[in-house]
């Protein structure tokens, strides 16, 4: 009972107004804390705490992550194809300049995929991409930016240098020439939500002289980006394929210009 009586007047004395009194049973009792009630206040101290400022110290190392739409909208501009009649450097006459891949090839020494510019073998001067692909699948992308390398994932909306800004409904039209081996050619389009779908797809056959490769399409009305790929890939059991590329085009026909 004595116990109790200590305790209630614990509690009593924490809302006290005046925190300097000390409570008393008609004359002065000093407060006694035992080592139990020490660490059960220490655990509520330490659990108020944290539930003060765990929020703020999650947003600091966890800042809250944009919607796909309002990443989208602030990186990807409204219509690439309103300022750029086409592709830069899709000759490949500067390189691998403004051209990425998601297989390590070209950078990775050891690497079962290759990739090299042909200075002898082009459709047009001054050279051509020639890649060599064991699986997995070698891709190649544009990027609007002027860079050349790796890149993890080019078909996240976070890929902002692949995905080339349209307005639903434009006509586009994409094509490139190739020579040797079988090789895709894809257009992919994002949409608002960030998810992405293949707009179209075509492959080509084994071909000894340069041929061409085309798509025409019109853009679906929840468009947003559109990407290009060219696929390598090497079937089963078979010797490494061997392609040339060159001259990539894709331009939308009669853009529209707006402000951004």
């Amino acid at each position: 009972m004595k116990k109790k009586n200590k305790l209630s007047r614990i509690i009593q004395w924490f809302f006290e107004e005046d925190v300097n009194q000390v409570p008393a049973n008609n004359e002065a009792e000093a407060i006694e804390l035992g080592p139990i009630q020490i660490i059960l206040i220490l655990a509520m101290t330490a659990l108020l705490l944290v539930w003060i400022f765990f929020e703020p110290i999650k947003a600091f190392f966890y800042p809250p992550q944009p919607a796909a739409n309002e990443y989208i909208e602030k990186y990807i501009e409204k219509n690439y194809f309103a300022r750029n009649p086409g592709l830069e450097n899709n000759d490949f006459s500067k390189g691998f300049e403004h051209w990425v891949t998601s297989d390590g090839g070209r950078l990775f020494p050891d690497s079962k995929s290759l990739a090299m510019i042909d200075t002898k073998d082009f459709h047009s001067a001054p050279s051509s991409l020639k890649i060599e692909c064991v699986s997995p699948a070698n891709r190649y992308h544009y990027s609007k930016k002027v860079i050349n390398g790796l890149v993890n994932n080019a078909y996240s909306f976070k890929q902002t240098e692949c995905w080339l800004g349209v307005l639903p409904g434009d006509q586009l039209s994409g094509s490139f020439w190739y020579k040797g081996d079988i090789v895709k050619f894809s257009i992919n389009y994002l949409r608002e939500d960030g998810e992405w779908k293949n707009l179209e797809s075509v492959s080509g056959v084994a071909a000894s002289q340069w041929t061409q490769l085309a798509i025409n399409k019109k853009l679906p009305q929840d468009a947003r980006a559109i990407m290009i790929e060219i696929t390598l890939n090497q079937a089963q059991d078979m010797s490494a394929p061997v392609v040339w590329i060159d001259d990539v085009i894709l331009k939308i026909e009669n853009p529209v210009k707006i402000n951004e």
